[in-house]
């Protein structure tokens, strides 16, 4: 017989923040945010890691950016149509301003195959901060592209 969970069955995650349940302990349990911003079962009443407001905050802006840009990036998307990058081989490299697959959403509706890794048949390396190894094993005829022209290039 497996062990018995002291905090409620349900998950944290698929009820309100500040949700009271009996756990498997008998004790009462609140759903609080962790440092992290995740909800997550605090015994009621117990010190339980609580997020502060300007916390709270930040992460709340970091998610709006996100939307913001995944939006643009849908936007840019119905606009490309065939697109400027139409039968180019693209790869990326480095830390991008946004994410990994919003950059690759884009370059795919403008067009472009995206691909994980440098060959003799990639048209475009796009270079973020702090680029890797993939810089140098570019063919002699490989653009390198700055992410401030790729997003340029594809209406973000």
């Amino acid at each position: 017989m497996g062990k018995i969970r002291p905090s409620p069955s349900t998950s944290a995650t698929a009820v309100p923040v500040g949700t009271k349940m009996k756990g498997g302990d008998g004790n009462m349990w609140q759903v609080k945010l962790a440092g992290n911003g995740v909800p997550r079962w605090a015994k009621a009443g117990g010190a339980a890691p609580v997020v502060k407001a300007a916390a709270m905050k930040a992460a709340a802006k970091k998610a709006t950016a996100t939307k913001a840009a995944t939006m643009k990036a849908a936007a840019a998307m119905k606009a490309a149509k065939g697109g400027k990058l139409a039968g180019k081989s693209l790869c990326f490299t480095g830390a991008l301003s946004i994410k990994r697959s919003t950059a690759t959403a884009a370059a795919k509706a403008a067009g472009a195959n995206v691909t994980g890794s440098v060959s003799s048949k990639t048209d475009i390396l796009v270079v973020g901060q702090d680029a890797g190894s993939k810089v140098t094993k570019g063919g002699p005829n490989i653009e390198y592209w700055p992410e401030k022209k790729f997003l340029r290039a594809v209406g973000l």
